[in-house]
């Protein structure tokens, strides 16, 4: 999402990612995300976030995708590997100016308006 509030995706593949298995990418569709199979474009899996996300990282691992919505104060995590494991973290009236997956991909860095906090 560009400062105005416009998206940025075009609809296009914006990331990919390589699993042991297979290779996927990402697109992006309002508060939908889909992950793809690169070579033949099936949508693999279907997610909802809560709203449209700022920023969207995949894990080193590429096992997780952050999705960050800086304006409600929400990241979501989604993971490849288990469709139905959800994680929401809210930082409440702080909220989110930056996420970022840390090193070791199981735990995020979020920043709130110069102070820092880090999620498990």
């Amino acid at each position: 999402m560009d400062s105005n509030g416009g998206d940025i995706w075009d609809g296009n593949m914006s990331s990919s990612a390589e699993l042991p298995w297979i290779f996927f990418g990402f697109q992006v569709d309002g508060v939908k995300l889909y992950i793809r199979d690169v070579e033949t474009l099936d949508v693999e899996m279907m997610y909802k976030n809560v709203g449209v996300a700022n920023k969207i990282e995949w894990s080193k691992d590429s096992l997780f995708i952050l999705c960050s919505q800086n304006k409600r104060g929400i990241v979501q995590i989604h993971s490849l590997e288990y469709k139905k494991w959800k994680c929401k973290i809210s930082e409440g009236v702080a909220g989110v100016s930056g996420a970022r997956w840390c090193p070791d991909s199981r735990h995020i860095l979020t920043v709130q308006n110069h102070q820092v906090c880090i999620s498990v």
